[in-house]
């Protein structure tokens, strides 16, 4: 059994209700400290607490403290523009939402992950698909980008799909049947232009397929036996003469079959000898 609020020690019961806010005294000032202690608002928090007062509080005229206030108060302006105009500058210089990557035979989900500073779950959901296998995902990949500061500082690197390597990848991925020493060939042979291989390549198996030899023709498919015309065949009474008179006469039963139809073509069945018919041969049943 689950355990639930069945038991006496699960249940709660409220013995005394506490009293109700009251939101009326909240418009009124706060009471006066107590001797010695003076009332310090938390600036994060924004509550008030008692604290011991200073014993000797350095009295400041009234037109230095306004001053004071006043340069604060420019310096606050001051910063607030300075953090305005940074923020410009990096929307300025800031790169793409997003970029797009090329799935290449050596990539995986976490690979991608630690490279592009990003969830795996963010990266299923741009790209609509589960699990961790790439195949299923579609090609190229959408990688959002979450702060477009980290792409600008170098931090994040977009795919370089210039260098030699993406180039044997991406080749790799096409023709899975090539060799590395066939895909560095096609490449150098094309001055490492990867379409302009790709279409070499493509026209080298092509050519292959072309020189190999036909494929023999299919075997006939054996015919439905509900098609085929079955013929009755009534068996012919043979006697079997002996020159011993001591020997019996036997009957026997020629059974004309499908398969001596061509043989008792060629033969007269009457006129066969006893040798030749002794594996036709078979003593007649009884009427």
């Amino acid at each position: 059994m689950a355990e639930g609020g069945v038991y006496p020690w699960k249940i709660q019961k409220v013995e005394a209700f506490g009293p109700t806010a009251d939101y009326s005294n909240l418009s009124k000032p706060l009471p006066s400290p107590p001797d010695g202690m003076v009332w310090d608002q938390d600036v994060t928090t924004k509550e008030w607490k008692l604290i011991s007062s200073p014993e000797q509080k350095a009295v400041v005229p009234k037109n230095e403290e306004n001053k004071e206030t006043l340069n604060d108060d420019i310096d606050v302006l001051k910063q607030m523009a300075r953090e305005e105009e940074k923020q410009k500058e990096r929307q300025k210089s800031a790169g793409p939402t997003h970029i797009q990557h090329i799935i290449l035979p050596t990539d995986t989900l976490a690979g991608i992950c630690l490279k592009y500073k990003i969830s795996a779950v963010k990266v299923r959901q741009i790209n609509r698909f589960s699990g961790s296998n790439l195949h299923l995902a579609p090609n190229p990949l959408i990688i959002p980008i979450v702060d477009p500061q980290l792409l600008v500082d170098g931090v994040i690197k977009v795919q370089n799909t210039e260098s030699r390597e993406f180039k044997r990848g991406a080749f790799r991925a096409r023709f899975l049947s090539l060799r590395d020493g066939e895909i560095t060939s096609y490449l150098e042979m094309n001055n490492w232009d990867l379409e302009a291989a790709m279409q070499n390549a493509k026209d080298d198996i092509a050519w292959e397929k072309s020189q190999q030899q036909p494929p023999p023709p299919p075997k006939k498919e054996l015919e439905d036996i509900s098609s085929l015309a079955l013929e009755a065949h009534i068996a012919i009474p043979v006697t079997t003469t002996t020159t011993s008179v001591k020997k019996k006469k036997k009957n026997i039963e020629l059974e004309l079959g499908s398969v001596t139809a061509k043989k008792q073509e060629q033969r007269n069945p009457l006129t066969t000898t006893k040798k030749q018919m002794k594996g036709l041969f078979r003593p007649l049943l009884p009427r």
